[in-house]
């Protein structure tokens, strides 16, 4: 795993990992931070582990994803709308009351 993913413009690089038929992940955007280079990596794992190659070198150019948060509202909308609901009544009927929001799940630890 690597995080210098510009290793793969040059040609000696390129050469070094077709003779030695290693696998490369080149993971970009993420600076030398290795955490999130490993996080990166073990995130898509699971969909390239299969088309590694014994015997074969190849490179996956993994490009992290930053995920930006949704209005929790609009979501809502959408599900109304394919629900064919009005929005405000969906979310009416639905709503948590304060009672919920204060009462334990799970019960009290101490029984």
């Amino acid at each position: 795993m690597t995080n210098n993913y510009r290793m793969l413009q040059n040609p000696v690089e390129l050469a070094a990992v077709i003779k030695t038929k290693l696998s490369v992940f080149a993971i970009e955007g993420l600076g030398d931070d290795p955490i999130r280079a490993t996080g990166a990596l073990l995130l898509d794992l699971p969909s390239v582990i299969n088309a590694v190659e014994a015997g074969r070198s190849g490179v996956f150019r993994l490009r992290p994803r930053v995920p930006r948060p949704k209005d929790p509202w609009d979501l809502l909308k959408k599900l109304a709308n394919r629900r064919n609901e009005d929005v405000r009544d969906l979310y009416r009927r639905v709503v948590v009351s304060d009672d919920e929001l204060t009462t334990p799940v799970l019960g009290s630890a101490e029984q």
